[in-house]
């Protein structure tokens, strides 16, 4: 998994925080619901992380709940894209 799409997401979950969540409490986190993110901010994050990538996050298939699994999918997505 590369390291600056992780980081790229922490960004985004901060981004999407609105300014309550900052970096340190992203990186610590073991999912998002642990920060307490809501299925509003959850949906902007993953229009986010779609507009940012030039992915597609299939929300029927589940599974998407920390920044490693969305940072795993990526990594396999754009590695299958090339």
């Amino acid at each position: 998994m590369d390291a600056s799409i992780s980081e790229s997401i922490i960004d985004l979950v901060v981004e999407i925080g609105d300014g309550t969540l900052d970096r340190q409490e992203v990186v610590a986190a073991a999912t998002l619901r642990d920060l307490g993110i809501s299925s509003l901010s959850y949906l902007r994050l993953i229009d986010a992380i779609e507009n940012n990538f030039g992915v597609y996050i299939d929300l029927e298939k589940g599974g998407f709940d920390s920044v490693e699994k969305f940072a795993e999918f990526i990594s396999a997505s754009t590695a299958a894209q090339q």
